[in-house]
């Protein structure tokens, strides 16, 4: 099961929207509420530029699925990564 970052905020807003999320059920799209989506996205992903100019090429690493072993880690900053705890995982953005 994946929580992504969409659900967990749907949650925090209204745990009935949060199931139907879950779901896979999409409510009607209006304009509103797809400049918003749109914008935060945007945010999101100039936010995470701005942080990757900050590092070497090589202390950064950009992953969505590969197994990252941690303990053996020489990058210090990891993006668009998906965790798994305990059978739970979570699609961060770091």
């Amino acid at each position: 099961m994946i929580i992504a970052a969409v659900i967990f905020e749907a949650y925090l807003k209204c745990p009935s929207k949060c199931w139907l999320l879950f779901l896979g059920k999409q409510g009607d799209a209006n304009i509103y509420s797809d400049f918003v989506r749109s914008k935060s996205n945007a945010y999101l992903a100039t936010g995470i530029e701005r942080l990757m100019v900050k590092f070497h090429p090589s202390e950064c690493v950009v992953t969505l699925s590969v197994p990252v072993n941690i303990k053996t880690a020489t990058w210090k900053a990891l993006f668009y990564v998906i965790r798994h705890t305990y059978g739970i995982s979570n699609r961060n953005k770091l």
